[in-house]
Formats: C-alpha cells, sequence, structure tokens
C-alpha cells in the first residue's frame, strides 16, 4: 500500500481544467512521461485507480432552504491534492 500511494505522490499531472458539477470535482489533464509517470499510466490503463484529498480555501454562505440547513461555496481554489 505504501508503495502505491509513493506513486502518486511522485507523479507530476498538468491539470489543464479544474470544475465543479454537482457535488463532483472534474479534473482534466495529463499525466507527465516520467518513469513514474508511466507506471501510473500503466495502472490507469488496467483500472487500478488512485485515492485522491483535494484541498482548497473559499468562501461559503449558510442558507436555509426546506427547513434544513446547506452550505453554499461562493468561490473556491483548489490549492493541492494528495
Amino acid at each position: 500500500r505504501g508503495a502505491s500511494r509513493a506513486l502518486w505522490l511522485n507523479t507530476v499531472f498538468v491539470w489543464e481544467s479544474i470544475g465543479i458539477e454537482g457535488s463532483q470535482v472534474i479534473l482534466d489533464g495529463r499525466i507527465v512521461p516520467t518513469a513514474q509517470g508511466l507506471d501510473a499510466i500503466t495502472l490507469l490503463e488496467h483500472k487500478v485507480f488512485p485515492g485522491l484529498s483535494l484541498r482548497g480555501l473559499g468562501r461559503s454562505v449558510l442558507l436555509q432552504e426546506a427547513g434544513s440547513y446547506i452550505e453554499e461555496v461562493q468561490e473556491l481554489e483548489l490549492i493541492g491534492w494528495d
């Protein structure tokens, strides 16, 4: 497990776009084909997907809707992932 995590942490990605669709963050980019990048591409081709965690900063407001509270994101800047 540790070796797999190290592979993804040392793989370089170039993000072309980042968007939000509903509750999902949509990333569009490419893996730089270094030695580790080629290993990561091979894993993806065989449907071995990494678990990802995103970090960001932003601003939100708390809204009440139909008796429930929801937090609506007004601004979001993604600053990292692992």
